[in-house]
């Protein structure tokens, strides 16, 4: 996937934003003040780190080389994906809603509201 098709796809989900607040380089999506999915482009490579619950981290390390535990991130709940193909962009895709679903989960009711209207 090409950075500019991802980040039409993170800014797709409701309440998503998207700021640079560490590096001008490090693109931050977050829903209410929580990141769902941060991503760099080293050396010609987007690496994004998308959250998981653990179990699922771990399958997608056993499964993927270019999934390592989440860089600068709670390794257990964190992982960084290097997108270079290996992963199929429907999966890909589904990582990211996921990662997006479980910063919604943890969100107030009311939050959660907001977002919907």
């Amino acid at each position: 996937m090409k950075e500019e098709k991802l980040k039409e796809y993170l800014l797709l989900f409701p309440g998503s934003s998207v700021s640079t607040p560490f590096t001008p380089n490090t693109n931050v999506y977050k829903v209410k003040d929580k990141i769902f999915a941060l991503y760099q482009v080293k050396e010609g490579y987007i690496n994004i780190n998308i959250k998981a619950e653990p179990e699922d981290n771990l399958g997608y390390r056993d499964i993927f080389e270019c999934v390592s535990p989440g860089y600068h991130m709670n390794k257990k709940h964190w992982s960084t994906i290097k997108v270079t193909g290996e992963m199929p962009e429907n999966f890909f895709k589904q990582v990211l809603k996921e990662s997006y679903e479980i910063i919604i989960k943890s969100l107030t009711k009311k939050q959660r509201e907001e977002i919907k209207s």
